[in-house]
């Protein structure tokens, strides 16, 4: 019994002073213990730094608000930003009263800074109040030894905020001041702390005096030569030996490839590279005898350094050679990538070899180069052999040596980095956690937020496969991005949710509220990413309708969400590259969203005419890409494409009839009609044909709706021509010609009597007059219908008919009737 009371006073000692240490009362140390944290608190100052542990603390009251995998239990001082960053959202969405103030002194592992937030959060979750924290501990009581050093002092993280360095200079000295005076009152009131004792106590005895040249003797000790087993194993063994750990150990195959693979590599690589297992071509030497002979022969040998490997030389002056053989070069080792994979695989070194040449070559040519196309289809061919032969491998090697090589490059030329991130993704092709690993990876590598979400932006767009682990790290690092404060990086996260809502759209959605903020943001390339997702959603609801699926009440409010951010943005008002970019994004989505087709139409007739013209017409794609030049650089390439070739013409046109009836107009104007006709032009089809049989009815009810307005518009000279082309469409297909016939006889005859019998302009005259030919040419039933519709117009007019055009074309038809 005494023995274990001696124990239990000991233990209650112990948990004494860890709760005294702590800061913390008593009751919030149960409470900790009863949420079940992941890791045990130790140390309050530091366990709390990251935000790690905050975020589990909240996420036991929010679990819908607080997802775990989105943080990190890191110390370096990115997860520590990330991390704290999330909550402060997150706070901030759920008025949670703590302020940066609050959090920040925890991340610099402030004394006393850890403990009064813990209070907060315990008061907000709980609605209890405790006692007031125990005051700390007297200075006086602190053992000497561990009283800080001035060192620590000046370190301390209220004197690293200082900013200027004269007031940190200023600071120090105070500190060191303060700590030294403190000192001289230690040594003042307990010398004896500060005497040297050592120097009191005896020394210890030597031994008895021996006479000189005795000599004592002393035992021989023999050390055995070191003996070193060679490695007698060749790749191929060791590939052997690494199946059968992976099978006999029953890991994952991922965690045991990389397992045996770091075997492998410390087995591989060492001072001298000697032992059977090294029998592998060196890949200089295997790309030397795919290319030498091409480069000796167009002698541009001459141009590199003969003192050096020809190959390296090829590599390192890329950029200086003949552009057309150096493409022709780059294609044969693409067509011949497999014999550079034993090499690759079966050394690190070489490895790391071929991917320094590879990066020095993307370096140091222009993105824009044929040659540089050429070297990263080589790239990406290469890594997708390697991946297929030995995935682990590969992705091991990759990490080590591969990825140190190209973020640099990343880092530093932007207008690279899509083209790099087809790399990346070419030479890890990996799913679920070992995906999300890699990208933790590049991170790290980069060691840039800004710059891995612009990475992210664009490695989203090579994902082949996806999981909710991968959706929510887009979407993290995306939400992050939206919120910062950099322009480009912001447009970028925008950039992250249009790719990500092509495969899923709903979470996207949840962030309205932080969508609609974004609508006054002053970056141009922001807007349009806005609108980039605007048209993903829009074709996602209208896929979801034409499926048969019912347009719900969730559904509903995410289009009318949709519908606001697109009218916001897309006014006739708004910059032009503005303008075109969203009518590029959103024509080819109108299906099913009437409201916006009004709003895209005004827009359209807002443009100059002549920019108008060119994106109307189908046939001269080269001149619509070039109304967009936008310089530096951007989020993407913003390829502009006829619009006729991406709309529903039927949806357009139904659009264009609303616009003109609401609006009373007594005419159409040029802008209307040359609408109209490409509506008509795109759903015939670019290689004029005719209306597809599934929207013949759709497209009858149209022209009768604007019939009309076609007829007017034959007597103006402006409109007449476009006029006559929408008829011709009409009146010379088969299946159109009884009904348009039946409709048109008193509206034509209108027509005519304006534009003959009056003052009419003379161009339209004869336009009409050739219209009317050439129906009568085409022969029945058109040549009846001219017939019958003059000989109408001559019983009441006649003398209109007989001084005009008319009475030529009425006496061919009278010719053809008999």
């Amino acid at each position: 019994n005494a023995e274990y009371m001696g124990v239990l006073n000991r233990f209650v000692e112990t948990f004494v002073r860890v709760l005294l240490m702590s800061g913390l009362p008593r009751e919030i140390l149960k409470w900790l213990q009863s949420l079940d944290l992941s890791y045990s608190v130790k140390n309050v100052r530091r366990d709390f730094a990251n935000g790690f542990l905050i975020a589990e603390m909240f996420s036991r009251y929010y679990p819908q608000d607080i997802q775990m995998h989105s943080f990190d239990n890191g110390t370096a001082k990115i997860k520590k930003e990330e991390n704290w960053i999330l909550l402060e959202k997150f706070f901030r969405k759920r008025n949670i009263p703590i302020q940066k103030q609050d959090y920040l002194p925890v991340a610099d592992c402030t004394e006393g800074a850890a403990a009064l937030l813990i209070q907060t959060i315990y008061t907000f979750l709980t609605n209890r109040t405790i006692q007031s924290p125990p005051k700390p501990l007297d200075a006086s009581a602190t053992p000497p030894f561990a009283r800080p050093t001035a060192t620590q002092l000046i370190k301390d993280a209220d004197m690293i905020r200082i900013t200027d360095s004269h007031q940190q200079s200023l600071k120090a000295q105070e500190i060191v001041e303060q700590h030294n005076n403190t000192l001289r009152g230690d040594r003042q009131a307990d010398s004896s702390r500060f005497t040297n004792t050592l120097r009191t106590q005896s020394r210890p005895s030597r031994g008895a005096p021996r006479p000189v040249g005795q000599e004592t003797q002393e035992p021989v000790v023999e050390i055995k030569e070191v003996q070193v087993k060679s490695i007698d194993r060749n790749v191929q063994q060791l590939r052997q030996t690494r199946d059968g750990l992976m099978s006999a150990m029953g890991r994952s195959s991922v965690a045991s490839a990389n397992s045996v693979r770091q075997q492998s590599h410390h087995q591989l690589q060492g001072p001298s590279t000697q032992g059977p297992m090294l029998q592998v071509k060196a890949v200089v030497d295997v790309l030397n005898a795919m290319v030498r002979v091409k480069l000796v022969a167009s002698e541009v040998n001459k141009m590199l350094d003969p003192r050096k490997d020809i190959v390296l030389e090829f590599f390192a002056n890329m950029h200086r050679l003949p552009e057309s053989l150096v493409v022709e070069l780059l294609q044969d080792l693409q067509n011949k990538v497999d014999l550079l994979i034993p090499s690759t695989l079966g050394n690190p070194r070489e490895f790391w070899q071929l991917l320094h040449l590879i990066s020095s070559a993307l370096a140091s040519l222009s993105e824009n180069t044929a040659a540089y196309h050429a070297l990263l289809g080589f790239s990406c061919a290469l890594g997708e052999r390697l991946i297929s032969t030995d995935l682990a491998t590969t992705h091991g090697y990759f990490i080590d040596f591969g990825l140190p090589k190209l973020a640099p490059l990343m880092l530093s030329s932007p207008a690279k980095r899509d083209s790099i991130c087809q790399i990346l993704c070419s030479f890890s092709d990996l799913e679920g956690q070992q995906r999300i690993g890699v990208i933790k990876q590049i991170q790290e590598s980069l060691n840039d937020l800004p710059v891995f979400i612009q990475i992210l932006s664009r490695m989203i767009n090579y994902e082949r496969s996806w999981n909710e682990d991968l959706f929510d790290l887009y979407l993290y690092y995306a939400l992050i991005a939206i919120g910062m404060t950099s322009p480009t990086v912001r447009a970028h996260g925008v950039s992250m949710l249009a790719s990500f809502a092509q495969h899923h759209y709903g979470p996207i959605m949840v962030h309205a509220e932080r969508l609609q903020d974004l609508l006054d943001d002053s970056w141009w390339e922001v807007k349009a990413q806005l609108l980039r997702l605007s048209s993903v959603v829009l074709q996602k609801i209208s896929e979801r309708l034409d499926a048969g699926e019912p347009m719900d009440d969730q559904t509903s409010t995410h289009a009318q969400l949709i519908y606001h951010i697109v009218q916001r943005l897309l006014t006739p008002t708004a910059p032009q590259h503005l303008q075109l970019i969203g009518l590029d994004q959103l024509t080819g989505c109108l299906s099913g969203h009437a409201p916006l087709v009004g709003q895209l139409l005004n827009v359209l007739f807002s443009l100059p005419a002549d920019v108008r013209a060119t994106l109307l017409n189908m046939q001269d794609q080269d001149s619509v890409h070039a109304l967009l030049n936008i310089m530096g650089s951007t989020v993407q390439y913003y390829d502009l494409r006829p619009l006729p070739l991406l709309w529903h013409g039927l949806t357009v046109a139904r659009g264009l009839s609303t616009l003109v009836r609401v609006a009373k107009l007594d005419h159409l104007e040029p802008e209307h009609m040359e609408v109209l006709v490409a509506c008509v032009d795109s759903a015939c089809g670019a290689e004029g044909g005719s209306l597809p049989s599934t929207e013949l009815t759709a497209w009858l009810g149209l022209f009768n709706e604007l019939k009309e307005y076609l007829y007017v518009a034959l007597c103006d000279v402006d409109l007449c021509e476009n006029a006559i082309h929408i008829l011709n469409r009409f009146y010379l297909d088969p299946r159109t010609q009884a009904k348009v016939f039946e409709a048109s006889t008193s509206a034509l005859a209108g027509s005519l009597r304006l534009l003959y019998g009056q003052e009419g302009q003379e161009d339209c005259k004869s336009s009409v007059y050739n219209f009317l030919q050439n129906l009568l040419d085409v022969g029945q039933p058109l040549s009846n219908f001219v017939h019958t519709l003059l000989r109408t117009l001559e019983e009441k007019h006649s003398e209109m008919v007989a001084g005009s055009m008319l009475s030529s074309i009425l006496k061919r038809a009278n010719s053809l009737q008999s």
